[in-house]
């Protein structure tokens, strides 16, 4: 299965939207000291759901 062109172009503005919304509440709260922390949580996080989470493409 392959996302058209236009459902590809769709997918990249989502997850612009999605990190940007990660920046404004969820780091932007964050003390600066504890922002970095935050980030490696996150990615260890996402790693771990590679498995669980079906994939878009």
């Amino acid at each position: 299965m392959r996302l058209t062109t236009l459902g590809e172009e769709k997918a990249v503005q989502a997850a612009r939207v999605h990190v940007a919304n990660i920046e404004q509440y969820f780091l932007a709260p964050l003390p600066a000291s504890h922002r970095q922390r935050f980030m490696d949580d996150l990615r260890i996080l996402s790693h771990a759901a590679r498995g669980v989470v079906p994939r878009l493409c």
